[in-house]
């Protein structure tokens, strides 16, 4: 059995399993699938998209109506390689095998009409293909743990500042969202940590994700070595460690 475990699911299917309280949402935003379309003339897509707005509202309504809701597409670094999400499905939950089935699904059904309007109406996209798509289907939340301290959405808005800071921007990440309340040796990482649901939207992303990551391994190994359960660590230790992998803490 490991010293400690870190929940790095997404999902919180560790904590879950082991007992930890948590909360759950369904996502007002749905779920999608993301995926990306090559052999487009960009230049000429995107200046019909400038110089014909009410041509390309009609059309990308004509193309909401059909597929389910409104659909965007995104340059990207690569010259006729553009970023799509496929229309959102909603009310589902990202807990639920059956839900995420009928997502895979629907989203893969939804991509292939996509590609296939925008190929007859919009100019730059005759000779599009599908290039790639998400492994799974992409969702912006499931369950959140209940830890040591609960981000709020008013922490985020004021910047607060807190003494056990693992990541520092516009406002403090406490090392205590971490750590779920009444379970040892486990340490959740990622955009299941313990946050209110309103919070929990600044804190999803990719950096936030990789800095929490970061805390959680560093502190795994803290309390591995040390031989301690993770809530019982020497909080300046793991900053200081933090510190020295580059951590953006370094006024605290």
């Amino acid at each position: 059995m490991a010293k400690v475990t870190i929940d790095a699911t997404g999902d919180g299917d560790v904590f879950a399993r082991a007992g930890a309280s948590f909360k759950t949402d369904i996502h007002p935003w749905g779920m999608s699938l993301s995926y990306r379309t090559g052999n487009v003339d960009t230049d000429q897509a995107t200046r019909f998209r400038r110089d014909n707005s009410v041509k390309y509202e009609e059309l990308m309504g004509e193309l909401a109506k059909r597929a389910g809701s409104r659909v965007g597409w995104f340059l990207t670094t690569v010259r006729g390689v553009l970023l799509f999400f496929t229309p959102y499905l909603y009310g589902l939950s990202a807990m639920d095998v059956s839900d995420l089935t009928r997502a895979e699904m629907e989203g893969r059904k939804k991509m292939m009409l996509v590609l296939e309007l925008l190929r007859e109406k919009m100019p730059g996209f005759e000779n599009a293909v599908i290039v790639d798509s998400s492994p799974q289907i992409g969702t912006q939340g499931s369950r959140r743990m209940e830890g040591e301290y609960v981000l709020t959405k008013q922490d985020i808005l004021e910047g607060r500042r807190f003494p056990d800071v693992i990541t520092r921007n516009l406002f403090d990440l406490p090392y205590r969202c971490l750590v779920p309340r009444k379970i040892d040796n486990l340490l959740v990482t990622g955009r299941c940590i313990s946050t209110t649901h309103d919070a929990q939207a600044s804190i999803r992303m990719i950096c936030p994700c990789y800095a929490t990551g970061e805390a959680a391994g560093t502190a795994a190994g803290l309390a591995a070595r040390r031989g301690l359960v993770p809530r019982e660590i020497d909080v300046r230790e793991l900053q200081e460690n933090l510190r020295k992998q580059g951590a953006p803490i370094k006024d605290v």
